[in-house]
């Protein structure tokens, strides 16, 4: 796995990408920041970027580089026609990417080179703890969010293969079931099985139409000439994609905890009171949605990642920090919920 890129290689993928007339003035390795315990800028798993100024311009550049080999060309593909999709059809901010390289001349790995742009994550300006805007601000960053989703899910092709989610589900809910054959978990088989039996019926999961969904991308925040924030990018969109809109829904209900932390299935307690939270204000403003659809794809959508994790307790690293009585307990509650409550019908 690659960690790092000297500066000497990205000076001269500088000169070959831009000419000899583009001198580097600056190198900065893009790591994850916080301020007062909020995340402000995430890390990335798959990737090591770098902001890269140069003298004799006024625009600075990502170079974004993939940590593991082997790479796919197609990866670039996708993204760049994802970037174009918003930029296009929905006139959304994004980068514009310059370059993509796979011939691993100059660097042993895949990169791609794109304009910076400057702004902050919505989610660090929304933070309840973030001093830096006030309750005002943080309540129209979300809403502003929410109706940007929305737009984003406006976007819908004709599913050509509408079984593509429940077999997400069923694989992921087959990990665990592995896991508990093998001994390391005690959790009942038979709501195993029955949870998946469940799934596999389920008319609700069967959509006719996908629609682009924003997934872990980016939402960037600037202040305006007004000194209002506004939305000035969308980055970090390689993980969008068409399918089923209510996972960036499922999202918004846990927000700021990421799913797979919660200790508690997700539930929609109240249509009424998810209604009153500014990201689903926001969503409503432009598109409806059927709260009780939403509450199905919720628990299927926490199980699913829930037990797409199971394996890690075959990795020694990881093994130690595993509290295996509560993931039982987890594991339990959730198919309670499916069985029980939510997949039902």
């Amino acid at each position: 796995m690659i960690d790092t890129i000297r500066r000497e290689v990205i000076v001269s993928i500088c000169k070959q990408v831009f000419g000899t007339n583009h001198r580097v003035s600056s190198v900065s390795k893009i790591t994850p920041i916080s301020e007062q315990g909020i995340p402000r800028i995430d890390g990335c798993t798959q990737h090591i970027c770098y902001h890269v100024c140069c003298h004799n311009s006024t625009k600075s550049y990502v170079f974004r580089f993939f940590r593991d080999l082997p790479n796919r060309e197609d990866r670039y593909i996708h993204e760049e026609g994802i970037y174009r999709l918003l930029s296009q059809e929905l006139s959304l901010p994004v980068p514009k990417i310059l370059y993509t390289d796979h011939t691993r001349q100059l660097v042993s790995t895949n990169y791609i080179i794109m304009e910076y742009v400057s702004g902050e994550h919505w989610q660090f300006l929304a933070h309840s703890d973030n001093p830096r805007t006030n309750s005002i601000e943080k309540m129209k960053i979300q809403e502003q969010v929410g109706a940007l989703c929305a737009q984003i899910h406006g976007l819908e092709k004709s599913s050509q293969d509408n079984q593509s989610f429940i077999q997400t589900l069923l694989r992921s809910i087959e990990n665990l079931e592995r896991c508990v054959e093998d001994g390391q978990y005690q959790v009942s088989l038979s709501a195993i099985s029955e949870a998946k039996d469940l799934i596999q019926k389920a008319p609700w999961l069967k959509l006719t139409k996908h629609s682009l969904y924003k997934a872990d991308a980016e939402i960037l925040f600037s202040k305006d000439h007004r000194q209002n924030w506004d939305v000035s990018a969308i980055i970090d969109v390689e993980a969008m994609d068409f399918g089923d809109p209510y996972l960036d829904l499922t999202n918004f209900l846990c927000e700021p905890t990421p799913i797979w932390k919660l200790e508690e299935p997700l539930e929609v307690v109240s249509p009424e009171e998810t209604r009153k939270k500014p990201l689903f204000r926001g969503y409503e403003s432009v598109r409806s949605i059927d709260y009780s659809r939403l509450a199905k794809v919720c628990i299927a959508m926490h199980l699913s990642i829930m037990c797409s994790t199971a394996a890690q307790i075959y990795w020694p690293e990881i093994r130690q920090y595993i509290n295996v009585k509560k993931r039982e307990e987890i594991y339990d509650s959730l198919l309670d919920a499916c069985v029980n409550r939510y997949l039902i019908g």
